[in-house]
């Protein structure tokens, strides 16, 4: 079996200009390429089932829409457990982060973190720390 360098990821933001600048951040890095964006709950999950991506970035926030950025965790979880979970959340939003966290998500990142940042924080949640080695998901390593 192949392995693919890079990690696949579906961007999930209400926002177009969050959803471009994380696309931008992430695949700049070489490390990771993004699949799917969604703007809204109903598409992340979706997505998610379409791609079974390595990484879903939710946005917290998407409390606007039908379906919240905390009631797609669960459902995200019973799709494609093994996709890993980091939230784009805002600085002083950490109560409803620990919910998350408990409900399967894996990290956050914030807009005011630099692009460095983001990368390597999606690096640690998913194991793929520039290791030199191709990502190899939890699935591929099962198999």
């Amino acid at each position: 079996m192949s392995l693919d360098p890079v990690a696949t990821v579906v961007v999930a933001a209400p926002n177009p200009a969050d959803r471009s600048w994380l696309r931008q951040v992430l695949e700049a890095s070489g490390e990771f390429r993004v699949v799917s964006e969604a703007e809204d709950g109903v598409q992340a999950i979706q997505s998610v089932a379409q791609h079974h991506p390595d990484v879903l970035v939710i946005d917290l926030l998407m409390h606007q829409h039908a379906i919240s950025g905390l009631e797609v965790i669960p459902s995200v979880r019973s799709r494609s457990s093994q996709t890993v979970i980091v939230l784009l959340a805002e600085a002083g939003l950490e109560a409803a982060v620990r919910v998350a966290r408990r409900l399967g998500a894996s990290a956050w990142i914030t807009r005011e973190q630099s692009g460095e940042r983001v990368v390597r924080t999606i690096q640690v949640a998913t194991g793929h720390e520039l290791t030199g080695a191709p990502y190899r998901s939890p699935i591929q390593a099962r198999s």
